[in-house]
């Protein structure tokens, strides 16, 4: 059953009065990765701009940027956190294959050295969440370590698509980060930034192939177990 943002509200901070829709935007956007906003969640503009100290604009503005990106969808009743059915996972994760594949090739090939710095230090900071066990911010920093590449292929639309697509996996595998090795996820992403910012271009590919196969079999596990994602609501009432 979603649960209403009234019971998912805990933990959110009152925002400053200064640009305001990028901070509301912000919060929201933590708040959905991180699980605290679960996949069905009702947005409603009255209740956010309430418990975040701000008028409805800057929600309103915040809401269509989320789902502009896939981490919200508008239903019948208004907007709600992202829901995915176990087909809408599997159809996605072939065509992130497809698309990040693509993205990291491009960034292997121009590889610019400020971003490659970037990409190491985001690493650096997983590093240190994984020794602490802090997972939401692992399961933000993993999303965002994927951006930073999407960022560095050099294509806005590539980079859009990728956003779009990948954003409601994240959500789900982040719901799930309690059940996922790692220490194996952090090799395989330090390996990827090793063949993108050396310009191997093949052991780029190759190595997201490896990463994705792995995560696509970890996530059947646990739907074979009987932790399904929730079917879409949305698919009956838009």
């Amino acid at each position: 059953m979603a649960q209403n943002f009234e019971q998912a509200a805990v933990g959110l901070l009152k925002v400053k009065r200064q640009s305001l829709t990028d901070q509301v935007l912000d919060v929201l956007r933590d708040r959905i990765i991180s699980g605290r906003l679960q996949p069905g969640t009702r947005l409603v503009e009255t209740e956010l701009a309430h418990h975040l100290g701000v008028s409805r604009l800057p929600v309103r503005e915040a809401l269509a940027q989320l789902e502009a990106v896939g981490f919200v969808t508008s239903v019948s009743s208004g907007r709600q956190v992202v829901e995915l059915s176990r087909r809408d996972f599997e159809q996605l994760f072939r065509l992130r294959l497809i698309l990040e594949t693509e993205a990291v090739q491009r960034a292997a090939q121009k590889r610019p050295a400020g971003d490659c710095a970037v990409l190491r230090a985001q690493l650096g900071h997983m590093r240190e969440m994984l020794t602490v066990h802090n997972l939401e911010t692992l399961s933000r920093l993993d999303l965002e370590m994927h951006q930073q590449i999407w960022k560095m292929a050099d294509d806005p639309h590539l980079r859009r698509t990728l956003d779009l697509v990948i954003a409601p996996l994240f959500i789900y595998l982040a719901r799930h980060a309690g059940q996922e090795d790692w220490n194996e996820t952090l090799k395989w992403h330090e390996a990827l930034a090793e063949h993108i910012c050396s310009g191997d271009v093949q052991g780029a590919k190759e190595n997201l192939e490896g990463h994705l196969e792995y995560s696509l079999s970890l996530t059947r596990s646990m739907l074979s177990d009987g932790k399904e994602v929730e079917v879409a609501r949305s698919e009956s009432k838009v």
